[in-house]
């Protein structure tokens, strides 16, 4: 039963995404999301950064031609602890006219019931960002100074005197 949820849950943030149907996509996700890839990572907390963030990778599919994306649950689970949450890996696959625009790459999610919908909390794609660029990168960079900024002060405030 997980599997086949996870799977419709990926099948439908696919579809919002291909179609670039942002209030599909706000129906599967919830914020704040953390997105990590192997090479960046961010934390997507309102509408406005989720909808950049889907018309920029819209635009990155189109640009590269991409013709077929394609999401395979391996396995998923209903966690011990939660009954409305469930993780799982998939296979990315993402063509262009029957070449991978990238290499097939994994993906852990984690699905949490909200509303009596599977939105996505969490999601790791094991992949490069220089192949292909998921998170707008203005904002990751963004983000890294914020959070380098406050753990220089959480240092100043820990420091005796």
């Amino acid at each position: 039963m997980a599997k086949e949820i996870y799977q419709q849950a990926v099948d439908a943030i696919n579809a919002a995404i291909l179609a670039r149907d942002l209030a599909a996509l706000h129906r599967r996700i919830a914020l704040p999301l953390l997105v990590t890839t192997n090479t960046s990572q961010l934390i997507i907390t309102t509408i406005e950064e989720l909808d950049l963030i889907l018309c920029d990778y819209h635009a990155q599919l189109r640009k590269t031609g991409v013709t077929q994306y394609r999401r395979t649950c391996l396995k998923a689970a209903f966690q011990p602890h939660d009954p409305d949450m469930i993780v799982g890996v998939h296979r990315s696959e993402i063509m262009a006219n029957a070449r991978y625009v990238v290499a097939p790459f994994l993906c852990h999610v984690a699905f949490m019931k909200i509303g009596g919908l599977w939105k996505a909390v969490w999601e790791q794609a094991a992949f490069d960002e220089r192949d292909l660029q998921m998170l707008n990168p203005e904002m990751v960079r963004k983000q890294k100074q914020v959070y380098a900024a406050l753990a220089q002060r959480r240092a100043v405030c820990r420091s005796p005197g």
